[in-house]
């Protein structure tokens, strides 16, 4: 006699099958713009494999550090994408296993860009979607504000990691914008035109730091610190 399974056993392989069969590669809406030594925000991975797609603009240095911000207690090590003098093109890596990540960008003044793809089934698409819409609903909130003329230096205590930093001049003139911390270890610094955008990155450290401000004399500025609720 010829065994059989059950039309229960089989309803459950057959649905496991049509969801494995229902993951696919989604370009994530998360892509950095920026040049200089930057963190981006924490990342939500809701698929166990993403990508991570990265490029510098005119052929110039770049490092990528993968950091853990998952809730664990004991976070992954952190983990270089990638590390080179002179990336001549575009690249990627796999990577897989974290619940939350974010990155830090130490590249080229002159420009990179970075992207995410996420390898996901249809529910974990869905829920990317509804954090996405919940994080722009999201109001941020001021902890702190400054305004200027010329070269200057601030001490900072953040209240709160993560925090974002955001700088815009009223010129089109260039304007350098460094926070270190108090042992001179970099976290942040761009140098951009203001005339076509703002400085900005996240930090995730709640240790007191040194914003430096270097342009113009001439040129008037404004700095603030946002803290997502």
């Amino acid at each position: 006699m010829r065994n059989s399974l059950p039309a229960c056993c089989l309803l459950l392989l057959l649905g496991l099958s049509l969801q494995a069969s229902d993951f696919r590669w989604v370009k994530a809406p998360f892509q950095w713009n920026a040049g200089g030594t930057v963190c981006t925000q924490a990342i939500p991975l809701y698929g166990a494999d993403f990508r991570i797609h990265y490029a510098s603009r005119r052929k110039g240095a770049m490092k990528i550090t993968l950091v853990d911000a998952s809730p664990a207690a004991k976070p992954k090590p952190s983990k270089v994408v990638v590390d080179t003098k002179n990336l001549l093109s575009p690249g990627w890596r796999d990577f897989s296993g974290y619940q939350m990540a974010y990155l830090i960008v130490e590249g080229d003044s002159r420009g990179w860009d970075i992207s995410l793809d996420l390898y996901l089934d249809s529910l974990q698409e869905w829920k990317l979607k509804c954090h996405l819409e919940e994080t722009a609903q999201a109001t941020p909130s001021k902890q702190a504000f400054w305004a200027g003329e010329g070269s200057q230096q601030i001490s900072f205590s953040p209240k709160a990691k993560p925090w974002k930093i955001v700088g815009k001049g009223d010129k089109p003139l260039p304007m350098k914008l460094t926070v270190r911390t108090q042992d001179q270890q970099l976290l942040f610094q761009r140098i951009t035109q203001t005339d076509t955008g703002e400085s900005w990155g996240w930090l995730h450290t709640a240790a007191p730091v040194n914003i430096t401000v270097e342009c113009p004399q001439e040129l008037a500025w404004t700095i603030q610190v946002l803290a997502l609720p």
